[in-house]
């Protein structure tokens, strides 16, 4: 069995396409014809982000390379224009010059080819769309939480996503991750509790320019709780 491996959507179609004989492992391809795809910084939308990684020097991506896919059909009125009686939505898609945004994060390679690198807003866990903002502002309600920044990571072969849920915490307050995710699991569907918490006592850590470092919070490290490691489980509410 051949696998050809691509990459659409329900509302741009099939936008990357790669050659049955392009065995370049990883690879989601080059662009079809008739769209327009463009890799644009996620801190900052308005800057296109220009190709320099070497997938042959390195097969993974440093986290500068990575860009959220910026699509525009050059045929207009062949893709979504707009979605259903959905104004807002349709604003967080569309930039004023008629570019789709995927929300998933990509690395174009010095040889053209496009990877992808993992979504950046939803995320898939067990095979549920998740938000990320939704998960981190109902950890927000719980009384011990400061600040809450939820995140996804892609675990080495595994299809679908886990959810690592960064925080800090009150002055004073002192948390427990077997006690929070047992009050998450009561708030919310079981897609939601973060299987992986961080609690950085010092504050997230940013840049220079005070932005937060997104990719220091997809790490696992000594002192990231594993759920799964931990033995809770949670059943799914009928």
């Amino acid at each position: 069995m051949r696998v050809i491996d691509g990459y659409g959507s329900t509302e741009m179609g099939m936008v990357l396409w790669k050659d049955p004989e392009d065995h370049r492992p990883g690879s989601s391809g080059y662009p079809m014809d008739g769209y327009y795809v463009e890799l644009r910084d996620p801190q900052d939308v308005n800057r296109a982000l220009r190709p320099f990684w070497d997938p042959y020097e390195n097969p993974t991506p440093p986290e500068e390379a990575k860009g959220l896919l910026y699509i525009k059909p050059f045929v207009p009125h062949t893709t979504l224009n707009e979605y259903f009686k959905d104004a807002r939505r349709t604003r967080e898609a569309f930039d004023d010059d008629g570019f789709f945004n995927s929300d998933d994060l990509f690395a174009r390679g010095i040889d053209g080819r496009y990877y992808f690198a993992g979504r950046f807003s939803r995320i898939r866990v067990s095979g549920e769309n998740v938000d990320p903002i939704a998960v981190q502002d109902v950890a927000m309600r719980y009384a011990a939480i400061q600040e809450a920044i939820a995140v996804g990571i892609r675990l080495p072969n595994v299809s679908d996503d886990e959810i690592k849920l960064n925080i800090t915490l009150k002055l004073g307050e002192t948390f427990d991750p077997v006690e929070f995710s047992k009050w998450m699991a009561e708030q919310v569907m079981v897609a939601m509790v973060p299987r992986f918490i961080e609690v950085y006592s010092d504050g997230f850590p940013v840049t220079a320019t005070q932005k937060i470092k997104m990719g220091e919070l997809k790490e696992i490290t000594d002192r990231t709780w594993d759920r799964a490691k931990s033995g809770l489980k949670f059943s799914a509410r009928k």
